[in-house]
């Protein structure tokens, strides 16, 4: 991978985290999905893959359907007083949470990038097949990245928030998280229909 690529990954990554300041409902989720998205995207041009990012959406996206839309929005709206209360009386847990939403977009995009390199994703793969492709690849990365050990990610979203201001990165950092997390999703993939 690039130093463009890195620099790529990192942009996301920090997005996604600063959204969780976003103090609007919804604005925030919709400003993650989109950052996200768009790292996706990147990633599959650079493989040379020709299909839609929507193709991959069950990676990207954590919202629900248009169903439960009205159920979502009198919960953001109910819910976003008191997130605000808890991000500004315990800001050592939004903190905690914005490396935790960084490291999870740093996983995305490696986890993705490492499958599009051992041949998942193909263009001549039906739409339906990237779909459940997709939604086997989430459901793996979601698992491994609730076991894994948040000092590895507290860590790897230090090096990466340093890499974007341009400052001398510990790599050692983000290779640990990024090698216990390739372990985890790999042994979760066994066990994911």
């Amino acid at each position: 991978m690039s130093n463009a690529d890195k620099l790529v990954h990192a942009g996301a990554a920090v997005a996604t985290g600063a959204a969780r300041f976003i103090p609007l409902p919804f604005v925030d989720d919709w400003v993650a999905t989109l950052s996200r998205r768009q790292l996706v995207a990147s990633i599959l041009k650079r493989h040379g893959r020709q299909f839609a990012t929507s193709d991959l959406k069950q990676l990207y996206d954590d919202g629900g359907s248009l169903l439960g839309l009205p159920f979502r929005v009198a919960k953001g709206l109910v819910l976003a007083p008191i997130k605000k209360l808890f991000r500004t009386v315990f800001f050592v847990f939004a903190l905690r949470d914005v490396a935790m939403a960084a490291g999870k977009t740093v996983a995305l995009g490696h986890t993705l990038d490492r499958a599009l390199g051992l041949g998942a994703f193909r263009d001549e793969d039906t739409r339906a097949h990237r779909r459940d492709e997709a939604r086997r690849l989430r459901k793996a990365l979601d698992s491994a990245y609730a076991k894994i050990d948040e000092r590895l990610v507290r860590r790897a979203a230090n090096a990466l928030i340093d890499r974007v201001k341009k400052v001398p990165t510990h790599d050692d950092d983000i290779e640990g998280f990024l090698a216990e997390l390739d372990r985890r999703v790999d042994q979760a993939l066994l066990d994911v229909v």
